[in-house]
């Protein structure tokens, strides 16, 4: 069973449709509600910051032999002199404090199976920097960090944990820049296009399969310098 957050993202909606054909999914959305015309995807509304709402989510959903993915992302673009208290807060909400709670209440069921796959999602922007995305680039090089703790823990019950980090692809927040911005981005891409879904979806079932892989963050960004 694949649990993913963030479903109702341009990302998300387009990886459940994949995966719904390999597993049965549970797609998670904090607010803009989604559909999906098949059986093998359910979708669920959640604040992932509300601790006792996931208690519920987790004990009323029967989950086994549980994928979760954690694609819930905000990126509040600002310069750090002048950004604020609350869109810092609610940046470390969103990206941090909940995939550590889902993770969390995930993890007993996981362990009681001794197996589990947690794939967390990074960006390029954590390894390289971006001019107006400190605190988006601060809270996924914090999931680096945090990821790579799960997998020394929970790695002897047969519970992987792995990243993978994105470049910049044909649907999600590159959809808020406008064409300078995007062939700005292109020049530094090798491959000279942005990344498709099939790729994240590759390496997902990639992931799902190979108990060895564990600890690991995978680039998918095309060379992108």
């Amino acid at each position: 069973m694949i649990v993913i957050t963030g479903v109702s993202g341009g990302i998300g909606k387009k990886i459940a449709v994949e995966l719904s054909n390999y597993d049965s999914v549970i797609g998670i959305y904090s607010s803009n509600k989604v559909f999906f015309e098949r059986r093998s995807i359910s979708t669920i509304k959640l604040n992932l910051n509300d601790e006792q709402s996931i208690i519920e989510f987790v004990k009323n959903s029967h989950l086994t032999r549980i994928t979760v993915i954690h694609l819930a992302t905000v990126s509040i673009n600002g310069l750090i002199a002048n950004y604020s208290r609350s869109n810092w807060d609610h940046t470390i909400d969103v990206n941090i404090t909940g995939n550590y709670l889902i993770t969390k209440h995930l993890l007993p069921i996981m362990i009681n199976e001794k197996w589990g796959r947690i794939i967390h999602f990074s960006s390029v922007v954590a390894q390289k920097g971006e001019r107006g995305a400190i605190a988006y680039g601060m809270s996924k090089s914090a999931i680096s960090g945090f990821s790579s703790g799960l997998s020394q823990e929970y790695g002897r019950f047969n519970i992987t944990r792995n990243v993978l980090s994105l470049g910049y692809m044909e649907t999600g927040l590159i959809d808020t820049l406008d064409i300078k911005s995007k062939k700005e981005i292109l020049r530094k891409i090798p491959i000279n296009k942005f990344g498709d879904i099939n790729s994240i979806v590759n390496a997902v079932k990639f992931i799902i399969e190979s108990d060895y892989i564990n600890g690991s963050e995978i680039n998918i960004d095309g060379g992108f310098r």
